[in-house]
């Protein structure tokens, strides 16, 4: 269900589904005494809403929204490294990553009907940028007790236009027990975003499960997942 708000009041709503599949590849080996690490990876997804009324506040117009279904998508390839320094029981993870991101998400058309006029019209979603770096540094400390501290910085730069998105993560990681681990992770600069993770090991297959709040928005913003993924 998703809200839409004019002056803090709900104007209207409408349902989603989508089915999200993603492919990633990594090799084991590690090259360079930097121990840099080759991965790729493909994602799809197939998002659907349903049609919706919005009955706006500060016009007093009423646009009807047709339902809507279109593809997003990406493919990517990057190189990682992951160093971890040994200090008595504790340890230190020096981490990051560069990413090239081709976007193949297409131009997204809808259709919106003024009630004042009735009259229809289509609106263009433009895809923003094809060709985008995603860049990654971060430090973690772990306690020999399970518990982990993190700080991590991510940009996202397109390399069409000018636009970029920065990212400050900062983790607080739980005792890891059966196989199980409990992170909150907290972004101060991306809308003070905050997500609870828990993951559980089941065999060959990892459950994910992810929660998040955005703090002092003045639209909060809640969803959760699941995620299944495993090792063959």
């Amino acid at each position: 269900m998703i809200d839409q708000l004019g002056k803090d009041q709900v104007t209207g709503n409408r349902n989603g589904k989508q089915i999200y599949t993603s492919m990633s590849y990594e090799n084991e080996n590690e090259y360079t005494k930097y121990q840099l690490i080759p991965f790729g990876k493909f994602e799809m997804g197939i998002t659907q809403f349903s049609d919706y009324t919005d009955f706006g506040v500060v016009s007093n117009s009423v646009e009807s929204h047709e339902s809507l279904t279109f593809k997003t998508g990406n493919i990517s390839a990057g190189l990682k490294f992951d160093d971890i320094l040994y200090l008595n029981e504790d340890t230190i993870s020096r981490n990051g990553f560069i990413e090239y991101i081709y976007d193949l998400t297409p131009n997204i058309d809808h259709h919106v009907k003024n009630h004042i006029d009735n009259t229809t019209l289509k609106k263009t979603i433009n895809t923003h940028s094809l060709h985008n770096v995603k860049g990654n540094i971060g430090f973690e400390y772990m306690y020999s007790d399970g518990r982990t501290i993190a700080i991590n910085y991510e940009r996202f730069q397109s390399l069409d236009k000018s636009g970029h998105k920065d990212s400050l993560f900062i983790k607080f990681g739980g005792v890891k027990k059966h196989n199980a681990n409990l992170d909150l992770i907290y972004d101060p600069i991306n809308n003070n975003n905050t997500k609870v993770s828990y993951l559980k090991q089941l065999g060959d297959f990892n459950l994910k499960l992810n929660s998040n709040y955005s703090l002092f928005s003045k639209i909060p913003d809640y969803g959760a997942n699941i995620e299944i993924s495993g090792t063959f």
